[in-house]
C-alpha cells in the first residue's frame, strides 16, 4: 500500500491567501494544518498590484513556507487567480516566490479555477441523480459558477465579477445607494445571460456556496462555520440579512459582532451578488460547503503523485 502523500495546497486569491496542508484518505481528506491571510490585492485595482498588497502577500507566504518545512509536506501545489490574470507586475511577484521560497505559484485560468473548485466542493457533496446543485464561489477578482450533478460537472464559467472588482468599478456611497445597486444589478444581468440560461434547462436543486463570504450567512445565524460538512440555510433567513446589510454603512457592519472586520467594506456586494443568483434562478436553499478550492488541489495533486508512484 502507498504511504499517504502530505500536499500543501497553497490558494493566492485576489483578497486572501490559503494554505491547506492534508491528505486523501479513501474518499475522504485528513488535515494537518491550514492558515487563511488577507492580502487585498487589488486594493489599488487589478492592473498593477500595490506595493503595500505585495508587502502582505510576501508575509503571507513566507509564513506559509515556515510551516512546509515544519510538516515536512511531500509536494507544494500553489495556484494563483485573478488578481495575478490582470496584474502587470504578477509575473514578476511569483518569479521571485520561486527563486526565493522555492516553490512554484502558477497562474490558472477561470476555467481550471472552477475545475478545482469542483474537485473540492464534491468530495463533501457528491452529486444526485436527476437532480442539479450550483457551486457558486465569489473571489475578490472573479466569481465561479459550477452546475453539476451525480454524473459530474454538466457546465461551468468563470466571469470577471469578483466583489473587489465591482466594488471598486462601482461603489461609491455608504451606504449603498439604489443608483449604484440599480447599476450593479444591470452589470449582473449583462455578465450571468448564459449561466441564467443553463440554469433555466435543468432542474437546479441548490446553491452551493464556496466558503468564504458565504461564512458570514452562518455567522450572521450563530453557526459556527464547519471544517468538515455542508451547513444548509433557509432562502428567508439570507433574505432578512440581506434586507438588514443593504441598508447598514460600513461602521455598522465592523461594529456587528457576526461579520469579520475584513469582509465589512465588500460585504453588501457579495449579498447582492448571491441574491441576484437565488432570485433569478429560482432557489428555495442555500448550503455553504468548506471546501473550496483549495481541497480540489489536494485532490487533484493526491491523484497525480499516486499515479507518477505506480509508473516508477
Amino acid at each position: 500500500m502507498l504511504p499517504n502523500n502530505h500536499i500543501a495546497a497553497i490558494d493566492m486569491g485576489t483578497n486572501t491567501f490559503h494554505m491547506l496542508i492534508a491528505y486523501v484518505e479513501g474518499n475522504r481528506l485528513v488535515e494537518i494544518f491550514r492558515l487563511r491571510k488577507w492580502v487585498n490585492l487589488a486594493e489599488s485595482g487589478l492592473e498593477q498590484i500595490g506595493n503595500d498588497s505585495l508587502e502582505r502577500a510576501w508575509s503571507a507566504l513566507k509564513e506559509f513556507k515556515e510551516h512546509i518545512s515544519l510538516y515536512k509536506v511531500d509536494a507544494v501545489e500553489a495556484v494563483a487567480t485573478e488578481a495575478f490574470r490582470s496584474a502587470h507586475n504578477g509575473m514578476a511577484f511569483l518569479n521571485r516566490v520561486k527563486k526565493e521560497l522555492g516553490f512554484e505559484a502558477k497562474i490558472i485560468s477561470g476555467d481550471k479555477e472552477a475545475e478545482l473548485i469542483y474537485k473540492g466542493i464534491s468530495l463533501l457533496r457528491p452529486g444526485e441523480e436527476q437532480k442539479h446543485s450550483l457551486i457558486m464561489d465569489i473571489g475578490g477578482g472573479s466569481t465561479e459558477f459550477i452546475l453539476y450533478n451525480q454524473s459530474g460537472k454538466v457546465w461551468s464559467r468563470s466571469y470577471k465579477a469578483g466583489v473587489t472588482y465591482l466594488y471598486n468599478q462601482f461603489v461609491t456611497t455608504d451606504p449603498l445607494s439604489i443608483e449604484e445597486e440599480e447599476s450593479l444589478v444591470v452589470y449582473f444581468r449583462d455578465q450571468f445571460s448564459e449561466l441564467l440560461e443553463v440554469c433555466s434547462m435543468q432542474p437546479v436543486k441548490e446553491l452551493i456556496g464556496a466558503s468564504g463570504s458565504f461564512e458570514v450567512v452562518e455567522m450572521m445565524l450563530g453557526i459556527e462555520p464547519s471544517r468538515s460538512k455542508v451547513t444548509c440555510v433557509e432562502i428567508n433567513h439570507f433574505n432578512d440579512q440581506f434586507n438588514y446589510l443593504r441598508k447598514s454603512k460600513i461602521q455598522d457592519r465592523i461594529d456587528d459582532p457576526r461579520i469579520p472586520e475584513n469582509r465589512a467594506r465588500l460585504i453588501v456586494v457579495a449579498y447582492l451578488l448571491m441574491k441576484y443568483i437565488i432570485d433569478h434562478v429560482g432557489l428555495h436553499s442555500i448550503c455553504i460547503s468548506p471546501y473550496a478550492m483549495k481541497e480540489g488541489i489536494i485532490r487533484e495533486a493526491d491523484y497525480n503523485l499516486d499515479k507518477s508512484k505506480k509508473i516508477i
